[in-house]
């Protein structure tokens, strides 16, 4: 079995709509998955009695401060061997048909870890935290490398944690996928791209609010150029 992993804390609906979309999306595109939740204590206990009705979900309540620190919490699974593989992933982005592709790429490749590189302007860090796996026993040390780290509450610390103490050792057995920042792999790391994509904004880890409209600016002006309006539309594949 393997796991989503996700850190959820605040009210915001976005995220706490986002998470529970997620976990019904999983039980059916994602047979081989089980997702679990960080929790914080502000989540609302609405959210959390319904994330606690499906049977493949797991809370983890966390106690501590409520801030961009929290997004480290969804590293914790990574020291947990009771899963073949974990995927760190946000809540505010849906699970979809190209997660689907990209996952059974990286099972298909045998490496050990997989980086998603899957929008043209805001995936630019090594490694981006809405799609980011390890094999069990790749990252089994990541309470001790975040130990070691000087964490601060600045959005986007969790990717320059990813980029300082984790991309050299996973880019050396890496399938990453990437379409435009051209990232340099040796063997046996891998570089490959995704299908085709049915529209611009059908890509791994695009940001939307509990209604589905997209989140950036620039995707809401994309998304209206091409459909005339600001909605997400879900790639499910054959499903």
């Amino acid at each position: 079995m393997n796991l989503f992993s996700y850190s959820l804390y605040g009210s915001g609906l976005k995220y706490t709509v986002g998470a529970i979309k997620n976990a019904i999306i999983a039980e059916h595109m994602f047979p081989d998955f089980d997702c679990r939740f960080y929790v914080g204590k502000s989540v609302p206990e609405w959210v959390v009695q319904t994330l606690s009705l499906m049977p493949r979900v797991e809370l983890i309540k966390v106690e501590g401060p409520e801030n961009a620190t929290s997004m480290y919490w969804r590293f914790f699974a990574f020291a947990d061997t009771n899963f073949e593989r974990v995927v760190i992933k946000d809540a505010d982005a849906r699970l979809g048909y190209r997660d689907r592709i990209a996952h059974d790429e990286w099972v298909e490749s045998g490496l050990d870890f997989h980086i998603v590189k899957d929008h043209p302007t805001g995936h630019s860090e090594p490694i981006i935290g809405c799609h980011f796996g390890a094999k069990r026993g790749a990252l089994d040390d990541i309470v001790q490398l975040m130990e070691s780290y000087n964490i601060t509450n600045n959005y986007g610390s969790d990717q320059w944690f990813l980029r300082d103490k984790v991309y050299d050792r996973a880019i050396k057995s890496a399938l990453v996928h990437d379409e435009y920042y051209e990232t340099a792999v040796e063997e046996p790391s891998q570089r490959k791209v995704l299908p085709k994509r049915v529209w611009t904004l059908d890509h791994i880890g695009v940001a939307i609010d509990e209604n589905d409209d997209f989140t950036y600016e620039v995707d809401k002006q994309t998304a209206q150029r091409e459909t005339g309006g600001t909605r997400y539309a879900y790639n499910f594949g054959d499903l």
